[in-house]
């Protein structure tokens, strides 16, 4: 179908255009002050365009060109001529010329010779369109840069937008200066009745305004002279006011053959009436058309306003032609797409049209139609009469209508046409240049909506495409380094994105270590996301991210008051929109991705979704690459987990570590421990606050830490992990929080085991997941492999009497207690413990105890 332009616009400035178009249409609605208001739209323009200068020149009848108001110039030059009537100025060609006029080089563009004002300030590239009708003009608004620019066709959009909504003001000031100058010759014409309603006295003027013929009217009766007057108010009136004795002022209209509306008042007697009156007619047609001028201005900032809020184009474009067609008292308006390829034009909104047009209806796309006629101009069009019109015939979808008269134009640039915005009549209409400009304006803003429709669409496909392809090139890798270097790699390639890191988190610290940065360097080296919620530091999308493992986005870090403490951080590397994704898997945190924009509003809408399910597809990668690592060696999967204020007791500045967990029996554990003297109360409240805390012995103690043993029943948290086959390898609280790290089997369904876990402690939030292999650390290899023959009994009654100080000297607890520990006799604990003991050194030489 037909196209805008294939966007390289971004697709974050259509919005706010659309707002400072509808904000100005409201203010030269609301305001008196042209001068404010060409001021405005001076200073919009230049802040939108990022121009240096803005200008809005009045062109003279005299030909002269005045700098009415702007930007950026000296002061000295407003209000100043700043060009004459030479036929090759700028000035001049855009008196003559029906198109907005965009020079990427003014110094050497041959149409035309740049004026002085621009030379003078250094102005190299602008936009110079028309304010008012193309053929008479009420001056030009222009945005200059001192670069060399090339402008795009959004940005002649935009200013010729905003020249429409200057062009209503100026010619609203227009008729408010002639209905002061026609008040200004205004002068009364009197004429006396008597009481029977018999003219006895008309001045001058009433007989240039009543009787141009020159009849004699005294003497005659008022309504026979002037019949016309009796259904009308002033027979009425005029009773009145000789029966109530009351002076009375009214307006009333005359017709043919004086056709005129007057103001009259009404002055009472004893002997009948006198009447002052004058003619109002050229004021009332002033007010009329002040009035329509207006409707039509509220209208453009209404069709504004819609579509500023909705990103439904079917509902924009037919509210649109609701509007319109209301707006000018039409029976039909139509929206047409165009389709290049088939030459023709689809129907695709409209109001008033019979059941079944809208969405199927097509109309030729040649000149044979007004829209065909229409899109050849390459200008608006207007009918009066279609039945006499010579220059194209009328389409079936009109005359099947009954349609007389009409307007269209072009949605688009005259040069890559979307379609066209029509509105029709049956009845034989006359079309001011107001008409057809609030017809182009409505049209201006659907063209708008529709470039910005489009760039979005085409930067979700382009996203969609990202997606897909790092899918594509993360699958086969075998490492995280790569998955993340090649996830990087494929964001920076796009040019969407400005530059993006990958970071895994310390869990104990908090703070991040980078593992990949792509087109920028140092970007997290100053970066805290350590501190917590209380803090600004740690309110910040990263933080958030590794808090919620949700995707966290900032479509504007200068403007986000969460992103201030990294503000100065963002203008040094140069974005200004942020996503941080978490790469999980199964409720487990492998790294952060960050990724960095250099505009606003990069991760709005869906596009921040979208990019959100790089969590789930990078996570399931790296998941799966530690999979395929465990089968090829002997690994284990390590997670590690917090749980706050988990035994609900108060915190200190101390530690309690829990060395080793060993299940001992069908529901019981031996928890060994030990913690630093200030932590000892601690431990002690710990059979009142743990429900499953059955038993507490101190084993030892000294200046630095005490050890202490903990018997547990029916612990939830130790009984899920035994339950998959897995071990608490380092477990401590630390101001009130409980950190963990477990070793489990690598076939656990891991996800399934940290729910079974939250059931018990809803609080609990895994940190972080990684495979383990026996390479990664020697001595517990060495343990591994020194136990492996043993029976689970054995290595249970060897670790008891190891934790619970047996083999200490002097020895911190017998043979007995610790089978007591055990619920099992003391001499089944010493032949457990001599076969283990036995096993273990066999391990150690390599080969049987006795072969020698």
């Amino acid at each position: 179908m037909g196209s805008i332009r294939n966007g390289d616009a971004n697709d974050q400035t259509r919005t706010p255009r659309q707002e400072v178009v509808a904000r100005l249409g409201r203010d030269a609605l609301e305001t008196d002050d042209l001068d404010r208001l060409l001021h405005d739209a001076a200073v919009a323009i230049a802040e939108t365009l990022e121009t240096e200068y803005a200008a809005v020149l009045e062109m003279g009848p005299d030909g002269n060109c005045i700098l009415r108001q702007g930007v950026g110039w000296n002061d000295s030059t407003l209000g100043t001529v700043i060009a004459s009537s030479e036929r090759d100025s700028l000035a001049e060609y855009m008196r003559r010329s029906t198109d907005p006029v965009h020079s990427a080089d003014l110094r050497t563009d041959e149409r035309f010779r740049s004026l002085n004002l621009l030379t003078d300030h250094g102005a190299v590239s602008g936009i110079s369109v028309a304010i008012g009708p193309v053929d008479e003009p009420w001056g030009v608004l222009g945005a200059y840069a001192t670069e060399r620019r090339t402008f795009t066709d959004h940005d002649t959009t935009f200013v010729q937008t905003v020249a429409n909504v200057l062009a209503s003001a100026t010619e609203a000031e227009r008729i408010r200066s002639e209905l002061e100058e026609t008040y200004g010759r205004i002068s009364d014409a009197v004429f006396a009745l008597d009481a029977d309603w018999r003219f006895t006295y008309l001045n001058e003027r009433a007989h240039e305004l009543i009787n141009p013929e020159g009849r004699s009217l005294v003497g005659e009766h008022v309504w026979d002279v002037f019949p016309a007057a009796i259904d009308r108010a002033f027979k009425p009136q005029y009773e009145r006011a000789l029966n109530d004795q009351e002076t009375v002022s009214f307006e009333a209209y005359y017709p043919d053959p004086l056709d005129s509306w007057f103001e009259v008042r009404a002055y009472p007697s004893e002997t009948g009436l006198s009447v002052y009156f004058r003619d109002v007619t050229d004021r009332k047609a002033r007010d009329a058309e002040l009035r329509q001028r207006e409707r039509q201005q509220r209208a453009i900032a209404d069709v504004g306003r819609v579509a500023v809020e909705t990103d439904d184009l079917d509902e924009l474009m037919h509210r649109a032609s609701r509007i319109v067609a209301g707006e000018l008292d039409h029976e039909y308006c139509k929206v047409l797409e165009l389709d290049p390829e088939a030459r023709e034009l689809l129907v695709c909104q409209g109001v008033g049209w019979r059941d079944g047009i809208v969405g199927s209806a097509t109309v030729d796309a040649d000149v044979n139609s007004q829209a065909g006629y229409t899109l050849r101009s390459r200008e608006p069009v207007s009918v009066e009469d279609l039945e006499s019109e010579t220059r194209f015939r009328g389409p079936d979808l009109l005359t099947s209508h009954d349609v007389v008269s009409g307007i269209s134009t072009i949605i688009g640039s005259v040069d890559e046409p979307w379609g066209i915005f029509g509105t029709h009549d049956t009845e034989r209409r006359s079309y001011t240049t107001e008409d057809v400009t609030f017809v182009q304006s409505v049209a201006y803003i659907l063209a708008e909506a529709i470039e910005r429709h489009q760039g979005h669409l085409a930067a979700l496909t382009q996203l969609n495409g990202i997606i897909r392809q790092i899918t594509d090139a993360v699958i086969d890798l075998r490492t995280r380094e790569e998955i993340y270097r090649a996830l990087c790699q494929v964001l920076v390639e796009c040019d969407d994105y400005e530059f993006a890191w990958v970071a895994e988190v310390d869990p104990q610290t908090g703070s991040m270590q980078t593992v990949i940065e792509t087109n920028v360097e140092g970007a997290l080296d100053d970066l805290d996301i350590s501190a917590g919620l209380d803090e600004p530091a740690g309110r910040g999308p990263i933080s958030r991210a590794i808090r919620t493992q949700e995707l966290q986005v900032t479509n504007d870090v200068l403007g986000d008051p969460t992103y201030e403490p990294w503000g100065d951080h963002a203008r040094e590397f140069g974005y200004r929109s942020l996503a941080v994704i978490p790469l999980c898997y199964e409720g487990t945190l492998y790294a952060v991705l960050g990724i960095h924009v250099d505009h606003t509003g990069a991760f709005e809408d869906e596009k921040g979704s979208i990019i959100g399910h790089l969590s789930d597809i990078v996570g399931h990668a790296i998941a799966a690459v530690e999979r395929k690592q465990a089968l090829m060696s002997e690994t284990v999967t390590e997670v590690e987990l917090l749980i706050p204020d988990v035994l609900n007791v108060p915190g200190h500045d101390g530690r309690i570590t829990f060395d080793r967990a060993l299940h001992v029996g069908e529901q019981a554990h031996l928890v060994f421990g030990t913690a630093t003297p200030e932590m000892m109360a601690t431990v002690e409240t710990l059979l009142e606050s743990v429900d499953a805390a059955d038993a507490l012995r101190v084993i030892s103690e000294d200046s630095d830490a005490i050890r202490f043993e903990l018997r547990t029943i029916d612990e939830p948290l130790f009984a899920r992990v035994a339950a998959h086959g897995g071990t608490i390898e380092r477990a401590y609280i630390e101001n009130g929080t409980f950190h963990l790290t477990l070793h489990l089997p690598t076939e656990t369904d891991v996800r399934r085991m940290i729910e079974r876990i939250q059931e018990a402690y809803p609080d609990a939030r895994p940190l972080a997941r990684r495979q383990r292999t026996c390479e990664d650390d020697g001595s517990r290899r060495g343990s591994r492999d020194a136990t492996a023959g043993l029976t689970s009994r054995q290595r249970t009654a060897l670790e008891t009497a190891y934790y619970a100080g047996f083999f200490e000297w002097p020895r911190e607890q017998s043979g007995e207690d610790v089978a007591e520990r055990l619920e099992i006799t003391p001499p089944t604990f010493h032949e457990h413990l001599r076969s283990a003991t036995k096993g273990v050194l066999e391990s150690i030489f390599d080969e049987p105890a006795g072969d020698n």
